[in-house]
């Protein structure tokens, strides 16, 4: 197993390799977003949308794998589910670092970004 996937990681498996969601930027968060807003409740994906899906996925597992690559190796079901598990996995991802600011926080502790090095000149 990869050191870099810790226990719980979404992972996708490809001919047997395993690929980690990575971190998700903002800018492909609000893609991701406004791609769930255009599909279609419960509706069948067109191919536009599906393209779309399956290009989001690649993104968010940091385009370690093409997309001709996933829609060869994952069954349809998978992929659609990967998709739809995205948002669960990201807020479980945002619980975390929010019960790590919460911990600092109240044990009074510094923020994350003043234990960058940088000090207040007195």
């Amino acid at each position: 197993m990869n050191a870099n996937v810790k226990k719980g990681d979404q992972a996708i498996i490809l001919k047997g390799k395993k690929y980690t969601l990575q971190p998700i930027s903002g800018a492909l968060y609000m893609r991701i977003l406004q791609h769930r807003e255009d599909l279609n409740d419960g509706e069948a994906y067109n191919v536009a949308q599906f393209t779309a899906t399956v290009d989001l996925l690649c993104e968010c597992y940091g385009n370690k794998f093409k997309p001709d690559e996933l829609l060869e190796e994952l069954p349809l079901e998978k992929i659609v589910m990967e998709f739809a598990l995205l948002e669960f996995h990201l807020r479980k991802r945002m619980d975390k670092e929010g019960e790590k600011f919460k911990q600092n926080f109240t044990s009074g502790g510094e923020s994350p970004k003043s234990k960058s090095g940088s000090k207040a000149k007195t």
